[in-house]
């Protein structure tokens, strides 16, 4: 039996439909296309194929389970399309918007009618409505002609004038003439364009003028708390409520602060308070579901969950917690229907995938499998899976989960340590100091450099690794990666010395101690000692030949920094920064036939959109040496110069662009012309000199020199 599921559309919405394709048959050939029948117009959601009839009542039952729970949403038929294209159409098709609940019925009928053996199409799901398709023996001329006949029918969208805001003076303005609340909007500023260092000096400059106000302190206790400084976080959010203690937002970031630090009878506390004002409320309740769940308290915590998923529906954190604090109270089966049910709803949710996966190996295999194929950053989407089942209390869940994804179901050769580090941390909360030993030994036989954690529970991963493993220094790289990536880099540094002391072939912790000394201690003697260290440790990575030939240059050491980019290893070619780096260089010590040779032996450069740096160095090149030509006597070597400044090659990468900087150029090679003895052609590239565009100092500077010198030799 052939079978698909697919929607009616309503009587009004078909005849709609019919009179567009009665204009469409007007606009082309008669027998050229076979019209699907008004009666037989449908929305295919799922096309399913021959299937024995005895399992039809079986499909039926997936789609009544599937469609469960499902809100009422609107579709729009707009726009034509065709299939495959204009050009050899054979199906013609109305296109939908607002489908995207289409999508999420369409995989989750994908997800469960694979129990019956229906396997899923080998395709995205497009929602689309088919209305004509090229009849069989239509000749490809013809069918072209179709094509390109309705391709012409168009319905552009107005697209509205809008003006940008105006720019806050705030920002312009110098830090003596703010005002203490401007201090505190230009941290803002900073703050929400996730320039931390910034926001974090403006916070504590408006502190200096008011250690009491209130927006700075809340400010840099957000920033303390996402660096995992949770601490000093409480102790400006405490500075907060005594100054305002009806601050909803302060005492919920208390509450997290306190739940951070294993104290979630203070955290309930602040929960409470929070759930007092409408605007944290139900962020409040969840904090103390979370706080219950810390305490074991599972009924309390599935109650105050369920208080936040009422107080904001799309609260997708709040309704995983609620489900897994359901699973936590004993009531499984309960959880189990309801993560069906969830995942009818939104079917790349992980956490109620996972918790099906709870139920045996087999489904936890499955789930495994799934996983790796439709999770991008598997590794780091895991470790956050898994942190919402420990922030239930369900930690030991929260590893098998995280086992089962990031170790078990993957190859030893592309296992990543990041998993056994979180792995063995949950076995040490679950008092199984054994296991964590284990899985500290195996993360000791996994050396990675591609290792990122960024989040601040990662912590206390890392430093219990440390403090249980001292002498693994891939543990101590990593943490102080984290500590740098959360603004702390002086226990960065700390770290990274650490791991190079235990490992000299540590590349990476000789690099990081280099950019610490470059960067944050303008320490370029010892930048340069690490960069040293790192490059005897890895050989063959030119970022380190970069890095440490920048910081020659710093020191005014330009003909070490040219002979260090020089002997960078190459495998097939230099990097393009580093080719760059070496031009300019050649370029400031008046190197002119290196640089040129450089650029122009290069077999490509890529460049940004709107980047000119290329052709910049090249036409620079080619104009210095022009000029030491021209002083030399040498015009036409010169004018040779001059002229291929004026050239865009393309291996440059750059092309001519709509305000050309050539006025220069032209004024030069007009000289070069002029004492060949060839006036009329001077005075030709001095008139398109003058005539170029307004531009830089010296693009305007050559122009007036253009002007002068087409006065003079009139």
């Amino acid at each position: 039996m052939r079978t698909f599921i697919a929607v009616d559309f309503p009587t009004a919405i078909l005849s709609k439909i019919e009179a567009i394709v009665d204009y469409f048959k007007k606009k082309v050939p008669e027998n050229a296309l076979k019209w699907v029948e008004t009666e037989n117009l449908h929305l295919t959601i799922k096309f399913i194929g021959e299937i024995d009839p005895g399992k039809l009542e079986q499909v039926k039952s997936v789609l009544t389970r599937c469609l469960a729970g499902q809100n009422a949403f609107e579709i729009e038929v707009a726009g034509l399309g065709m299939y495959p294209n204009a050009r050899a159409p054979r199906v013609i098709w109305l296109g939908i918007t607002g489908g995207d609940p289409l999508v999420r019925i369409h995989a989750t009928l994908d997800t469960h009618l694979a129990e019956l053996d229906i396997k899923p199409e080998g395709r995205p799901y497009a929602p689309h409505l088919t209305i004509a398709r090229i009849r069989k023996g239509t000749d490809r001329k013809t069918a072209q002609a179709v094509g390109e006949t309705l391709a012409q029918f168009t319905t552009p969208l107005p697209i509205p004038k809008v003006s940008p805001p105006p720019r806050t003076p705030v920002m312009d303005k110098s830090d003596a003439d703010l005002t203490l609340e401007e201090t505190w909007l230009k941290a803002r500023k900073f703050d929400l364009a996730t320039n931390r260092k910034k926001a974090r000096e403006y916070y504590e400059m408006a502190l200096a003028r008011d250690p009491a106000y209130a927006p700075a302190l809340f400010g840099l206790a957000v920033l303390d708390l996402e660096a995992g400084l949770y601490e000093k976080a409480a102790a400006q959010l405490e500075k907060t409520l005594r100054r305002n203690p009806d601050d909803g937002p302060a005492w919920y970031f208390l509450g997290v602060a306190s739940l951070r630090r294993e104290d979630p009878t203070s955290a309930l506390r602040c929960a409470r308070q929070g759930a007092r004002y409408a605007p944290t409320a139900s962020l409040a309740f969840d904090l103390a579901g979370r706080a219950h769940a810390a305490l074991r308290q599972f009924p309390e915590a599935l109650d105050a969950f369920q208080k936040a998923t009422e107080l904001n529906p799309d609260d997708a954190k709040a309704r995983d917690h609620r489900l897994l604090a359901l699973y936590a109270a004993g009531n499984e089966k309960d959880a189990f229907e309801q993560a069906r049910q969830a995942l009818s709803q939104s079917p790349t949710d992980l956490v109620p995938r996972a918790l099906l996966a709870l139920q045996g190996e087999k489904q936890m295999e499955r789930f495994a499998r799934e996983v790796r194929d439709f999770v991008g950053e598997d590794d780091f989407t895991m470790i956050e899976t898994s942190l919402t089942f420990a922030d239930t209390g369900l930690v030991a869940e929260a590893a098998r989960v995280l086992s089962a994804t990031c170790v078990e179901g993957v190859p030893q050769c592309e296992r990543s340590p990041l998993p056994l580090y979180y792995l063995a941390w949950y076995a040490s909360r679950q008092d199984n100091l054994t296991l964590a030993k284990e899985y500290l030994r195996l993360t000791s036989k996994m050396p990675r450099d591609c290792v990122f954690p960024s989040r601040p529970e990662a912590l206390d991963v890392l430093r219990y690794a440390t403090t249980e493993s001292p002498r693994d220094a891939w543990a101590h790289l990593h943490l102080g990666n984290l500590y740098a990536h959360l603004g702390q880099v002086e226990e960065a540094a700390g770290h990274w010395q650490e791991a190079a002391d235990l490992d000299a072939t540590l590349s990476v912790a000789h690099r990081n101690l280099g950019l610490y000394a470059w960067a944050e201690q303008q320490d370029l003697p010892n930048a340069e000692q690490a960069y040293r260290r790192a490059i005897a440790a890895r050989p063959k990575d030119q970022t380190l030949y970069r890095d440490l030939a920048e910081i020659l240059l710093a020191q005014d050491r330009r003909p070490e920094a040219i002979e260090l980019m020089e002997s960078t290893p190459v495998d097939k070619l230099k990097r393009a920064e580093i080719l760059i780096l070496l031009a300019q260089t050649y370029l400031d010590e008046k190197r002119y036939d290196e640089a040129i040779d450089l650029l122009e032996s290069t077999p490509y450069f890529v460049n940004w959109e709107g980047q000119s740096i290329t052709w910049d160095l090249f036409h620079g090149a080619h104009l210095a040496r022009g000029r030491q030509r021209f002083d030399q006597g040498d015009f036409a070597g010169a004018l040779e110069d001059f002229e291929a400044a004026l050239t865009y090659p393309e291996n440059i990468g750059v092309g001519r662009s709509n305000k050309p900087q050539e006025a220069a150029a032209q004024y030069w090679r007009g000289k070069a012309l002029q004492s060949l003895g060839k006036l009329d052609q001077a005075r030709a590239a001095w008139k398109l000199g003058a005539a170029g565009v307004e531009g830089s100092a010296q693009q305007n500077a050559s122009r007036d020199l253009c002007a002068a010198a087409l006065e003079e030799t009139q």
